[in-house]
């Protein structure tokens, strides 16, 4: 793992992917939750 994070740390292109990748993966999982939310009748 230690190896794995220092190449991770030494390509920024890779560490930028990688937080873009997470912060769309957070924004789709608050809209997929608001969207099950609202086909049970609940409101998120």
């Amino acid at each position: 793992e230690s190896a794995f994070r220092w190449m991770m740390n030494e390509d920024p292109m890779a560490t930028e992917k990688l937080a873009e990748g997470i912060r769309n993966f957070a924004s789709d999982a608050l809209k997929l939750e608001t969207f099950a939310c609202r086909q049970c009748g609940e409101h998120a």
